[in-house]
């Protein structure tokens, strides 16, 4: 039998009932400027042409910037991060959208400004109570959390991008500490370059990866390396067309740098871009008890010399 024809759309405009902000999300660089266009929808999610009653009324919230009445926003210059929203109100509708500023490399970051309890602004992966701002040893620093509140992978291994994509050729470096849960676990841990990961295991070994589901690379070393120490960690990435020298250096904070790196691999298929970041996995962690955590002070990015 024949097939019947659909529904008739219906395409008679209905009053104004939605408006929305484009972009609805957007990344920007300190100094950098983003347009908001507001747009109204009838009931059935038609776009309406010049819906609105009156001109939008356009504010910023969190993020550090201005907004002008025309709904541009221009973040300020500081060379930090930052993230919050812009909203626009036409009589008693709004329409929010989420903005965050990453700062350009060189990037210095000891975590004093951020408020106790709050996560690191316009980071990727580190909300939603996977980390948190507290004072350790004197001064403030990045925790990330082991609840067994939250017992579930998404919660026990984080990987948190502090930029959008950059290009390769730089070198990323932390403090970094790691607290047991009993006497069996300990946490993995450490810091992201260029897609590459260079990881602390609880298994007392030092590894280099990239795409770690499934990886590409993989290279490891035996480390023994103590809970409840600080280390610094420094993992530097040297791409060129035909390969990528990825160079890692773990040594007792306080301590002199050693002149040698610790581990070495050279990439073949090289990574030409990615974000800087952190990494930890709280292994261990279930309904009936806390995992071990991961804590981060002193981070730095610098483009290589």
């Amino acid at each position: 039998p024949p097939i019947p024809p659909g529904p008739v759309e219906n395409t008679t405009l209905g009053p104004l009932a939605k408006v929305h902000l484009v972009p609805a999300e957007v990344s920007l660089a300190p100094g950098a400027s983003q347009r908001f266009e507001l747009r109204g929808f009838d009931g059935l999610g038609h776009l309406l042409p010049n819906s609105a009653p009156s001109p939008p009324t356009f504010a910023a919230a969190g993020v550090k910037g201005a907004v002008s009445a025309d709904g541009t926003l221009t973040a300020a210059a500081d060379n930090v991060f930052s993230a919050g929203t812009v909203t626009a109100k036409v009589g008693e509708m709004t329409a929010t959208a989420r903005v965050r500023v990453a700062p350009k490399l060189p990037i210095t970051e000891a975590f004093d400004t951020m408020p106790i309890d709050s996560a690191p602004p316009g980071w990727i992966g580190v909300g939603g109570g996977k980390t948190k701002i507290e004072e350790r040893d004197g001064s403030k620093v990045l925790r990330k959390v082991a609840s067994k509140e939250k017992p579930s992978p998404p919660f026990m291994r984080i990987r948190g991008y502090l930029t959008p994509p950059v290009s390769g050729g730089y070198t990323i470096e932390s403090d970094i500490l790691g607290t047991p849960r009993g006497e069996r676990f300990r946490p993995d841990m450490g810091l992201i370059n260029t897609r590459y990961f260079m990881m602390l295991m609880g298994n007392n070994q030092l590894w280099l990866e990239s795409w770690s589901t499934m990886p590409r690379v993989h290279h490891e070393i035996p480390f023994n390396w103590e809970t409840n120490k600080w280390y610094r960690m420094k993992l530097r990435v040297e791409p060129s067309e035909k390969e990528a020298r990825i160079r890692g250096k773990v040594w007792v904070k306080g301590e002199p740098e050693p002149k040698d790196w610790t581990i070495e691999f050279v990439d073949p298929f090289p990574n030409l871009e990615g974000s800087p970041g952190i990494y930890a996995y709280s292994n261990g962690t279930t309904p009936k008890s806390d995992g071990p955590e991961v804590f981060y002070d002193n981070l730095q990015v610098i483009r290589n010399d």
